[in-house]
Order: C-alpha cells, then sequence, then structure tokens
C-alpha cells in the first residue's frame, strides 16, 4: 500500500522514517510517498528535518490492511 504525504509551506528538507514496517519510495522538498511493508497495523513518526529548524513529526498510525 503506498502513501503521499505533502508539507506545505516547507522546503530544503528531507524525509525520515523510524520504523521497519514503511519505507521512503521518493521523495523531493515538499512531498513523501510511502510504502507500507507490512499487513498488521501500528504506528510511526514520519519526520522532516530541516537544518537549524525543528522538525516536523507527523504520527502516523498504521491500520491492518
Amino acid at each position: 500500500d503506498e502513501k503521499v504525504y505533502t508539507i506545505k509551506n516547507a522546503e530544503g528538507g528531507k524525509w525520515s522514517i523510524g520504523s521497519s514496517k514503511v519505507k521512503i519510495l521518493k521523495q523531493n522538498s515538499e512531498t513523501v510517498t510511502i510504502g507500507v511493508i507490512t499487513g498488521r497495523s501500528g504506528q510511526f513518526e514520519l519526520r522532516y528535518i530541516r537544518e537549524n529548524e525543528e522538525d516536523i513529526v507527523l504520527n502516523v498510525t498504521i491500520e491492518s490492511l
């Protein structure tokens, strides 16, 4: 399953995921496409990291596929 997330009015950052349940398929300065690897439910943090600025953290819940 693929999902797309977008951060508006932010640029120059890089996306990061701290979970083995999902992986980044593609990204640019505003948008990331992730692929869910597991069919189980769970949660993970999707981070948008910019130098010299606070990270933007999205808490995402995966529902069972």
